[in-house]
C-alpha cells in the first residue's frame, strides 16, 4: 500500500472522528515515520499502527485518551521498548469501512513477533480502551 493511501485514509478517519480536517503533512510526516520505523501492519485494504511500551506508559495511554497522539510522546514510544503491544490508527482504504481478515491476520502476525503480555486499543471515538492481559508469553 503507498504512502499516500495510507495518508489519505488516515486524513478521513480523523475528519470523521474529530470533525475537523488535519494539515495533511502532518499525517504524511506520521504516517511515514510509522512506516519507516516498522510500526505498521498493512494489507490490501487496511492498515494499523502499533507501540510496544512499557506499563507505565500504558497507564498513560489509558488514562489520557490524546495521550498517543501527541507528536512527543509518540516519539518517545517509539524509541522504547515494552511488552505491551498498543494498536491504534486501524483504517481501512475499502469504501464501506469494513476490515478484512487479512488486517486481522496481519494483528495476529505480530503478536507472535512481539509475544506482549497484554494488547490494548482505543475504541474509533476514543471513549473506551480495550485491554487484554495475554496468557502466554513466550519469547
Amino acid at each position: 500500500m503507498k504512502i499516500d493511501t495510507m495518508v489519505d485514509a488516515m486524513v478521513n478517519t480523523m475528519r470523521n472522528i474529530y470533525g475537523k480536517d488535519f494539515h495533511d503533512n502532518e499525517i504524511q510526516t506520521f504516517v511515514s515515520k510509522m512506516v519507516e520505523d516498522g510500526h505498521v501492519i498493512q494489507e490490501s485494504e487496511a492498515f494499523a499502527f502499533y507501540v510496544t511500551v512499557d506499563d507505565e506508559t500504558l497507564d498513560k495511554i489509558k488514562t489520557e485518551p490524546g495521550y498517543i497522539l501527541n507528536k512527543d510522546n509518540l516519539e518517545k514510544m517509539l524509541k522504547g521498548k515494552g511488552d505491551n503491544v498498543h494498536f491504534f490508527g486501524l483504517a481501512s482504504t475499502n469504501t464501506k469501512g469494513l476490515v478484512t481478515r487479512d488486517i486481522l491476520k496481519g494483528l495476529k502476525d505480530i503478536l507472535e513477533k512481539e509475544h506482549p503480555k497484554s494488547v490494548s486499543w482505543w475504541n474509533k471515538a476514543m471513549t473506551q480502551i480495550t485491554t487484554r492481559r495475554l496468557s502466554c508469553q513466550t519469547g
